[in-house]
Parts: C-alpha cells; sequence; structure tokens
C-alpha cells in the first residue's frame, strides 16, 4: 500500500514538473519569434491585438486608417510599408508608441510639399498663374479655357488667369479660377471645364512639374489638339504638353473699378497678413497727354503691397476735360479707398500719394490744393513737375492741363511750389541729375518751398538717369531707390501711428510736443508734433 502511494506522488511531481517546462516554453516563445520586439516588452504579458494606424495631417484632421496586428510592448516608431504613399508628401510618427492595452493608437503625421500653397479659405487666398509646356503660357478661361500663347504681363494680373488650390494630395486636389469660385476646374465630357460641383483631381509628380489626373479614368489634363489648343486629356504623363508649372500672383487683390468722375482704379490689395491699414494711389506720367506703362504703374503695387499697403492705381482722363478734371478724379479715388474699408484693407483712412513725371504734378496737386479732409497723408514724387512756369516746366504737361495761353492766375494756380503751406503732407522727392525732359529745378524748388514752411522732406538724387527710369530694375540705381524708399515709408509708418495723447491746445509755431505731448524746447532728431501735426526733425 504504501508503495502504491508513492507511486502516486512520484506521477504527480512529474506532471508538475512537465506542465511547468511547458507553461515556461510557452512564456519565452514569442519573445524568441519576434526579434524586432523591444526588451521592454518582457515587461507586459504574451500576445497580440490590433492597433490601428491614423495618418492625419498637421492640424489633426484624419486622412485614412489602417488596422494591423502588433504584439503587447512593441514600440512602433517607423511608417509602417502598407500606409499609401501621395505625391509631395513626408511621413512621420511624432512621438514612438509602446503597444499595450490602453495605446493601440498610432499616428502618422502627413506633411505636405506641393509646388503650390494650400488656401484654407478663398477669401485670403494664394493666387497663381498656371501654365503647360514649361511654363511658356498661361492657361485662361477666356476663349474656351485655351493655353495663351501670348500672354502679356496685363492678361496674367486678371482673375480669368489665376487659379488657386485647396484639398490635399490625399482626398484630391480642388482647383479654383478667380473669374467664378463659386464653381471648381471638372472634367466635362473631353475637356476640362469649371462645374458647380467639387471636383478633387489626383496630383502627380512630374520631373519639371506636376500633372493632375482625373479621378474617372485617371487620365492626365493637357493642352488638347496642339499649341493654344482648350484644355484635354492626354493618357501619357510623359507628355510635355500635360506638365503644369505655377507662378503666384501674389497675396495681392485686383480689382478694375469705374469711377463716377470718369476715372478708373485698379486695386491690388494687401494681404491680411501684411495690412497695416493703409493704402497708396499710384499715378503714372504721360504729360496730361496719355497715361505711361507699368514702369509708373503696376510694377509699384508688389513694393507696397509687401509694406502692408494696399496699391491703387489710377488711369485719369487724359487730356483733360477741364484743367480740374484730373484733381477730382484724384480725390474721388482716394475717398473710394477710406469708404470702402473692408474692400480695401484700409481701416486707418490714411492714404498716401506717389506720382511719376505729370503724375508727379497731379500727386503735388492734390498735395497742396485738398482740404485736410480730402489731404494725403504722405506724397512721393518721382521727377515731378512741379511748376507751370514757362521757363521751366515740361511743356507738354502745361499744355495739356491748363492750355497753351493761360491765364497768369491759372499759371500760379498749378505751380505747386507757390501752393505749400504748412499743413502739406510729408514728401519724398527722387530725381536725377541729367534729367532732359522735366527740368531738375522742378523738384529743387519744391523742397525749397517744402523745407520753408516747416514740412518734412526727404530728397534722394543721382547723377545719371535721365527721366522716365520709375521701376525698372535695369535702372542703375535701382537697389538704392528701393531700399530709400523702403527705409523712408518705414519711418513713414512711425509718423502715421496714432498719437496715445492727443494735443487737443492750439500750440504756437515756433513750439515742438513730444509724443507724449510734453513742450520740448530744443527739439533733437527724431518724431515730434508741432501745429498739431506729427513731423520729422533731422
Amino acid at each position: 500500500m504504501s508503495q502504491l502511494k508513492l507511486s502516486v506522488h512520484a506521477l504527480l511531481l512529474f506532471l508538475a514538473v512537465s506542465m511547468f517546462a511547458v507553461a515556461a516554453e510557452k512564456s519565452v516563445s514569442p519573445v524568441e519569434n519576434y526579434a524586432f520586439c523591444s526588451e521592454d516588452s518582457l515587461d507586459y504579458p504574451s500576445g497580440e491585438l490590433t492597433i490601428t494606424y491614423r495618418v492625419e495631417d498637421a492640424d489633426g484632421n484624419l486622412l485614412d486608417k489602417y488596422t494591423e496586428v502588433a504584439l503587447l510592448g512593441q514600440v512602433i516608431s517607423k511608417v509602417p510599408d502598407k500606409v499609401k504613399r501621395q505625391a509631395y508628401t513626408t511621413y512621420s510618427i511624432p512621438e514612438p508608441v509602446k503597444i499595450s492595452n490602453v495605446d493601440k493608437v498610432v499616428r502618422i503625421v502627413a506633411a505636405w510639399n506641393l509646388p503650390f500653397e494650400l488656401s484654407k479659405d478663398l477669401k485670403n487666398a494664394h493666387w497663381y498663374n498656371l501654365a503647360l509646356r514649361n511654363g511658356a503660357d498661361y492657361v485662361t478661361v477666356e476663349n474656351g479655357y485655351k493655353c495663351n500663347v501670348k500672354t502679356t504681363k496685363d492678361d496674367a494680373v486678371k482673375d480669368a488667369y489665376q487659379w488657386a488650390f485647396t484639398g490635399n494630395p490625399y482626398t484630391g486636389i480642388v482647383v479654383y479660377n478667380r473669374t467664378d469660385t463659386t464653381k471648381t476646374l471638372a472634367k466635362v465630357n473631353d475637356k476640362a471645364i469649371l462645374s458647380s460641383k467639387i471636383y478633387a483631381w489626383k496630383i502627380v509628380e512630374g520631373t519639371n512639374g506636376f500633372l493632375l489626373a482625373n479621378n474617372e479614368d485617371g487620365k492626365y489634363i493637357n493642352e488638347y489638339g496642339g499649341e493654344g489648343g482648350y484644355l484635354g486629356f492626354w493618357s501619357s504623363k510623359s507628355e510635355i504638353g500635360s506638365m503644369f508649372q505655377t507662378s503666384e500672383v501674389g497675396a495681392m487683390t485686383i480689382r478694375y473699378l469705374e469711377l463716377s468722375s470718369g476715372a478708373s482704379l485698379k486695386l491690388f490689395r494687401s494681404s491680411a497678413e501684411k495690412s497695416n491699414g493703409r493704402a497708396i494711389l499710384i499715378i503714372p506720367g504721360g504729360g496730361y497727354s496719355s497715361i505711361a506703362g507699368s514702369n509708373e504703374g503696376a510694377s509699384w503695387a508688389p513694393f507696397f503691397n509687401e509694406l502692408g499697403y494696399t496699391a491703387a492705381l489710377l488711369t485719369y482722363t487724359t487730356p483733360p476735360t477741364a484743367h480740374d478734371a484730373p484733381m477730382k478724379q484724384a480725390l474721388d479715388a482716394m475717398d473710394y479707398l477710406r469708404r470702402n474699408v473692408e474692400e480695401c484693407n484700409t481701416s486707418t483712412g490714411q492714404i498716401g500719394v506717389i506720382g511719376f513725371s505729370a503724375g508727379g504734378h497731379l500727386a503735388s496737386t492734390v498735395a497742396t490744393h485738398a482740404s485736410a479732409a480730402e489731404r494725403p497723408a504722405f506724397q512721393i514724387l518721382f521727377y515731378p513737375v512741379i511748376t507751370m512756369d514757362a521757363s521751366y516746366t515740361h511743356k507738354g504737361s502745361r499744355n495739356n492741363l491748363i492750355g497753351k495761353n493761360p491765364p497768369p492766375a491759372l499759371v500760379k494756380l498749378y505751380s505747386n511750389e507757390k501752393q505749400v503751406t504748412k499743413d502739406t503732407p510729408m514728401a519724398y522727392i527722387c530725381w536725377a541729375d541729367d534729367d532732359g525732359v522735366v527740368p531738375p529745378l522742378n523738384s529743387i524748388n519744391y523742397t525749397k518751398a517744402l523745407e520753408e514752411n516747416g514740412v518734412s522732406v526727404h530728397t534722394k538724387n543721382f547723377p545719371t538717369g535721365g527721366h522716365g527710369y520709375g521701376f525698372k530694375t535695369s535702372y542703375t540705381y535701382h537697389k538704392q531707390i528701393v531700399q530709400d524708399l523702403t527705409e523712408w515709408m518705414l519711418n513713414v509708418d512711425n509718423v502715421l501711428t496714432d498719437i496715445k495723447t492727443p494735443i487737443e491746445q492750439v500750440v504756437e509755431s515756433d513750439v515742438y510736443y513730444n509724443l507724449y505731448g510734453q513742450p520740448v524746447s530744443a527739439p533733437q532728431r527724431g518724431i515730434y508734433i508741432k501745429n498739431g501735426r506729427k513731423i520729422f526733425v533731422k
């Protein structure tokens, strides 16, 4: 009997040892079988579970998701191969995830590196010219959605030539044209035109640009029918006619306005990010017989937009129907800018003027003749016509504005060096000493009159350059002009900033105040208040 008990005990001991061995073997086998598992996983119970990979954009919006089996304790730090790769996109896992019963979601961030900026809303969109054939010609909705083979600079700033992009490479790129932002570019039969439906395009990387494939049959937009043809479709992504390139028009909004006085205004809005609430009226020259080109007009708009100013290009009637017609049109334009605050980004109501040659005469006329309520905040004059004195005026400008035999009173009225007062706005004047069209004496005498009346004036003259250089980048002193005018404009911003302690009392002409309303007997270099106005003291 005792031998039987001993055998039973031995058998139970054997079974216990065997079961322990099996259990021990099972407990280590997952670690041995998954060599890529972190050593930390030894602290967790063995086992597998389903985890979720979330592909998100930088704002946390879900783009795609995948499920996969992983081990408890496994550390995920690399993007798995099964994640679908999209063009112009990089993927990363911001922080490694150690898989547990709690942490079973791995976040993958998709970042775009597109050849254009995606716009979150169309009110402040990035607008681009869209070109085919290695950027040779711009795509336009005019005349049947064709690629214009004779695109000009004036064409490029039209709404019909401007395109914006929303969406993303995952869900598709949505393309808008500025002529009608309620519609998107869509495949309609064999053409690509604007449609009321939201249409998303697949973007494909190319060596010299990008392609847009439609989501029906995967064909690419191209210039169907050869050079100058409308937007159709092509099956080969290597076709050069299918390769797009972009160039940003800028953050400006361009609008064409017909003013009640007969003039027109082209509006280049500053971006919401850069806007300082101010504007500048650009007045080209042309001897009061025509309107000069972009060198004295639209080419300046990006410069002022970058400084936060909405730029407004004035086209006034030439020759004038009456001697006061140009000034009335300029004042009408400035009034429009002040009243239409939201459209023009002009919350301060402060409007400056810049004029060239005869446009400089018009700008200085507005500066010296306008009422206090209408007066510009500052004036910038390039090689301006100032006087109507026959001995040193520009003859063509004088004849077109006041006639060949004007009465002396009219000559005096439009000789602006004689109209300067202490209330005339601060000025920047630039000219070339060898100007053979408008004598430099116009600028010199106007500068003298401003200084005699205590008006802040900054001058910049060069030994050569003649007349009409405007914004020509080929001009020898172009970079110096841009740098000097930029510095002056930044100082103007300080001058135009509202005074924290307004000066209410009437002050004597020889009394200066600092910006805190304290009298200063001997003002040094800086900004002071004189006669209730901010001025520079050099």
